[in-house]
């Protein structure tokens, strides 16, 4: 994983890269990483000293039991365990 390189999360080689699940309390739907048909992350920042990542992302999923759900201008900043 590199700074400023955009992955995208339809690309099968970045799966090692990228997971979450997003709960959208208002419909009770739960969308996974395989309910996703587009979408891409930035890491803006990867501190591998003090472990922080923080980086930008957007992406589209839909499900059997959820209508199509559209995220967009996600950030994050968060600490990581290498």
């Amino acid at each position: 994983m590199s700074e400023g390189q955009k992955y995208s999360f339809t690309d099968p080689s970045n799966y090692y890269n990228i997971q979450f699940r997003y709960f959208m309390k208002n419909l009770k739907c739960w969308f996974e990483f395989d309910d996703t048909f587009e979408g891409s992350i930035i890491y803006t920042k990867i501190d591998r000293k003090n472990f922080i990542l923080s980086g930008e992302f957007e992406f589209s999923a839909v499900n059997d039991e959820c209508d199509t759900v559209y995220i967009t201008d996600g950030r994050f900043d968060m600490q990581y365990n290498p």
